[in-house]
C-alpha cells in the first residue's frame, strides 16, 4: 500500500471481504443454534468492521485530495517566489506582477477548495458517527433476516 498512516493500517477489499464471509458464516451458525447473543455479537463485529472500512476509504480519499492541492500549492509558491524575483530584478516586471496577482488568486482558491473538502470529510465522519446506533440495530436487523431467510 502507501506510506501513510492511514493506509498502512486498513483492510483491503479482499480482507474484508473474506472477514464479511468468515462472520456472516457465523451469525447464521449462532442463528441455527439459537445462540442469539452470540449471533448478536459478531454481526455488532461485522458492522463495526463494514464502518472502519468506510471511514477509512474517505479518509484515503481525502489524503489523495489534500496531497495534491498541497503539491499544486508548493509548486505555485514557487513560481510565486521566482516571478516576484523577476519583477524585483526588472525582468518583464508588467507581466511579472500580473501573474504574481494570478498565482496569488490561484493560491488562495487552492486553499479555500482544500479547506471544503475537509470539512465535506469531517461532516461525513460526524454523520457516520452520529447515526451509529440506529445504523447498527439496522445492521444487525438486517443481517439477522437475511441469515434466518
Amino acid at each position: 500500500m502507501g506510506s501513510d498512516g492511514i493506509e498502512r493500517g486498513s483492510l483491503s477489499n479482499k480482507e474484508l471481504e473474506f472477514e464479511r464471509k468468515r462472520l456472516l458464516n457465523l451469525i447464521e451458525c449462532r442463528i441455527r443454534r439459537n445462540e442469539l447473543d452470540l449471533a448478536q455479537e459478531h454481526a455488532e463485529e461485522l458492522f463495526n468492521r463494514e464502518l472502519q472500512f468506510e471511514v477509512l476509504r474517505e479518509a484515503r480519499r481525502f489524503v489523495r485530495y489534500n496531497r495534491i492541492f498541497i503539491r499544486a500549492i508548493l509548486f505555485l509558491v514557487g513560481l510565486f517566489c521566482l516571478l516576484a524575483a523577476c519583477a524585483v530584478l526588472d525582468i518583464h516586471p508588467s507581466f511579472s506582477v500580473a501573474a504574481v496577482g494570478c498565482i496569488v488568486l490561484s493560491i488562495v482558491s487552492l486553499v479555500f477548495i482544500d479547506t471544503l473538502i475537509a470539512g465535506r470529510f469531517e461532516r461525513s465522519v460526524e454523520l457516520l458517527m452520529n447515526t451509529y446506533d440506529a445504523e447498527k440495530l439496522s445492521f444487525i436487523r438486517r443481517v439477522f433476516e437475511s441469515c434466518r431467510g
